[in-house]
């Protein structure tokens, strides 16, 4: 039987190996620099790397009360940061920011970005008085239609698809 931690669902262990803690959580040299410029305060340093290291192995954002100790106290080791130093957030807004970063790191898409996409497509072309298109076969409008250009443009005629062919 699989084990848990090798599921789509991946969780931690309860007891973690040195070496895996050291393969899976160590942060690297280029990973420290990123995130020392992304925040301001210790706390907030240790909780970006943990959640960063966690991404990075299990694919998605764990809670931070459920990362095992030995995983923060590692990473808080690595940073260099006192025993006093906690990974907290002083908001949500923080967290999805941290989050976001990310994100944006790893190259990865989230669900709600994508949704936030195929509405202004959708709206571009019910801005335009088209009809919906297929999922697999976009129209050649709305494939070049920026996903920032608002709809105000579109509906004082600037993205009609009469002066451009993209």
């Amino acid at each position: 039987m699989t084990s848990v931690e090798r599921t789509a669902y991946p969780r931690f262990k309860r007891f973690l190996s040195a070496r895996e803690l050291h393969v899976f959580y160590t942060p690297q040299t280029e990973e420290i620099a990123w995130a020392s410029g992304q925040v301001r305060s210790d706390n907030h340093l240790l909780a970006l790397m943990v959640q960063l290291k966690c991404f990075n192995r299990m694919g998605y954002f764990p809670r931070l009360d459920d990362v095992p100790e030995a995983v923060v106290a590692h990473i808080r080791r690595d940073l260099g940061l006192g025993e006093d130093v906690a990974a907290v957030y002083d908001s949500d807004r923080t967290r999805g920011h941290h989050r976001m970063l990310i994100r944006r790191r790893s190259e990865v898409v989230s669900d709600i970005q994508q949704d936030r996409r195929r509405r202004h497509h959708r709206e571009v072309r019910r801005a335009q008085g088209l009809r919906p298109r297929h999922r697999r076969r976009p129209s050649r409008l709305t494939s070049c239609a920026s996903v920032r250009q608002p709809v105000q443009l579109v509906r004082q005629g600037f993205g009609d698809g009469t002066d451009a062919a993209v």
